[in-house]
């Protein structure tokens, strides 16, 4: 049974210290949004923990279950969720954005990861148009896969990486 995205929080809303600007992107299984600190008016990546197949968004801007039945199945997969990101929040390397924050609010939980700027592999390869020389692709892979690597060393597996992550 496919379900629609989970309804993104709109700009302005907060999140904890945190006000919304954009959404970065959204999947079936989370929600990215550019947001600003707003003590150190600093701005941040935010991942929101939104599985379509388990919640919705309410009225008040909280994720609701959509059926009382799949409590216990969000609950198991948000508590797996908040642990990876302690775990990614202990983990630093170059080429791996930086978790430094996990929180839990809003009936849900959040990555607060640095914001780098820039466009995507994605983007690029749009730009582009051409196909990349066998130099040029072991330059850009290189790197992630070796901060990959670090990551399954200590047990971590980044779930995400594609041409929009990268």
């Amino acid at each position: 049974m496919q379900l629609d995205i989970v309804t993104p929080l709109h700009p302005e809303s907060r999140i904890a210290e945190y006000g919304v600007l954009k959404v970065l992107g959204q999947g079936g299984f989370g929600t990215t949004y550019l947001a600003e600190d707003l003590h150190l008016r600093k701005r941040f990546a935010i991942k929101e923990f939104t599985p379509s197949h388990l919640v919705r968004r309410g009225q008040d801007g909280a994720i609701r279950l959509r059926t009382a039945e799949l409590g216990q199945m969000f609950a198991d997969a948000l508590r797996s969720f908040l642990e990876e990101g302690q775990r990614l929040a202990r983990f630093n390397h170059a080429n791996i954005v930086r978790v430094n924050r996990f929180l839990e609010v809003n009936g849900t939980g959040y990555l607060v990861m640095d914001y780098v700027e820039g466009g995507s592999l994605r983007s690029l390869m749009r730009f582009r148009g051409s196909s990349f020389t066998e130099n040029e692709v072991l330059s850009l892979m290189l790197p992630i896969c070796d901060g990959l690597a670090q990551m399954h060393a200590i047990g971590l597996i980044h779930r995400d990486v594609t041409p929009d992550n990268i």
